[in-house]
């Protein structure tokens, strides 16, 4: 989705990139501050030296360390792209998730668990605290009220190829993306050591990781003029992603299409045989002078002729059906699994099982979201095949984990029913978050 190394003919693409990377040095500040806190009670309790030692040896490696994601931080919001998750991240983030699992998995008394759980989340909150530090060190001048009242305009960059990338700002998304990344963390942070009822602790847990996995995404709008190419890209990990190449000479103008009994409005490509809607994840932009700058930007770019509209509801039902069905469809989900998770049978203390059936729920439940969608709102339209369709996707590998994991606890004679149950829950209530989300990026196409 990065654009490649063109000659930038006007537009700023890093607009806004020293506040966005403030913003995002205060809420690592305020994430590790936050493990810290209630980390570092069981490792002091357990009293053990050697322990305080590690702790104190790892927590500054880690923090060290964090010096190379604060630059792979710094290097997104400076070109305005997707959160990247270097080789080197996602290496630390494999084997930090495999030493949980390991620790949790160990026949040791609580104490002793609960105070090797929390030095693992003392290593990461010096790392999140050492991102904050090198952030600050890399930001110029302070964030502003007027960088933020207009942290909503576009970013719209003409290349010398012609080509131009239209998007939100680096200040409107990047700290954004971080938060969400911070979330899913929090979502294994709050299942590994929240105290209390369990109802709460499975609720918790999975409303902060759908929500870390679906506001970890990026979009940006490419139009090839050559080419008459128009892309929409959205970012996203685990099936979330998407693309959408629309070819432009089947179109001729942009309609702006309002319905009659209230304020909705959307953004139509039409041309004699088809419409398409734009989704409403792209819309939601400022405006100057009373227009759309999304609307300014494609008819400067695209060479098309603005067309005003007005409908009533069964005029508009090509659009108003597809979007209700799925806004239908993810409430159901959603109900569905608060309600199952509502009435789950007890689970154990330990957070192992969970832990596994978090990860195989935020595996599984974007791509049965995206079937889900194409099946109660066929009028959607389908995103470009993927790059890598031949790789073990990330349902599979949700999918299998979920299966070898509940395998393995019944050959040991353990009841598995519990632990299907909540991942059970678990998806069913993320897939109707994914719909949710996934309405709001989906174009749809009506024939005329």
């Amino acid at each position: 989705m990065v654009i490649p190394e063109r000659q930038v003919v006007s537009g700023k693409p890093d607009w806004g990139s020293s506040q966005s990377a403030q913003l995002i040095a205060i809420s690592s500040f305020l994430a590790g501050l936050f493990i810290l806190v209630n980390s570092i009670v069981p490792v002091l309790r357990v009293g053990n030296p050697q322990l305080l030692t590690i702790v104190l040896v790892s927590s500054l490696l880690a923090f060290i360390f964090s010096r190379y994601v604060a630059l792979s931080i710094w290097r997104d919001c400076r070109q305005n792209s997707p959160f990247s998750f270097t080789g080197e991240l996602t290496t630390g983030i494999g084997i930090g998730w495999l030493v949980l699992l390991g620790l949790l998995n160990f026949n040791l008394p609580p104490e002793i668990t609960n105070a090797l759980v929390a030095a693992l989340w003392l290593f990461v909150s010096a790392g999140l605290l050492g991102i904050s530090t090198w952030l600050g060190l890399a930001i110029g001048k302070p964030i502003t009220e007027a960088d933020l009242a207009i942290s909503d305009r576009l970013s719209v960059i003409t290349y010398g190829d012609r080509s131009v990338c239209i998007s939100p700002t680096s200040l409107s998304q990047q700290p954004r993306q971080f938060n969400s990344a911070i979330l899913l963390l929090l979502s294994v942070f709050f299942w590994t050591t929240l105290e209390g009822s369990g109802y709460i602790r499975t609720i918790v847990a999975i409303a902060l990781a759908m929500a870390g996995l679906t506001g970890l995404s990026t979009w940006q709008i490419l139009v090839k003029p050559q080419q008459r190419l128009l892309q929409m890209q959205f970012s996203g990990i685990w099936g979330l992603e998407s693309i959408y190449t629309i070819n432009l000479q089947a179109f001729s103008r942009l309609e702006v299409v309002k319905l009659r009994e209230g304020d909705l409005s959307w953004m139509q490509l039409a041309g004699y045989s088809k419409d398409i809607t734009l989704p409403s994840a792209v819309l939601g932009t400022g405006k100057t002078n009373g227009e759309s700058e999304l609307g300014q930007a494609l008819l400067n770019s695209c060479n098309l002729a603005r067309h005003e509209t007005t409908r009533d509801s069964l005029g508009l039902v090509g659009i108003l059906l597809p979007q209700g069905a799925g806004i239908l469809a993810g409430i159901a989900f959603i109900a569905v699994g608060l309600f199952s998770m509502l009435f789950l049978p007890s689970l154990p203390r330990t957070a192992l099982p969970g832990c596994v059936m978090l990860m195989g729920a935020c595996l599984i439940a974007p791509v049965v979201a995206r079937y889900v969608i194409n099946l109660v709102a066929p009028a959607s339209l389908m995103p470009d095949s993927p790059k890598y369709a031949d790789r073990l996707q990330a349902w599979e590998i949700g999918l299998a984990l979920v299966i070898a994991f509940a395998a393995l606890r019944n050959a040991q004679g353990v009841n598995v029913l519990p632990l299907i149950s909540l991942a059970g829950a678990w998806t069913c209530f993320g897939i109707g978050v994914c719909i949710l989300t996934l309405v709001r990026r989906t174009p749809i196409a009506t024939k005329n």
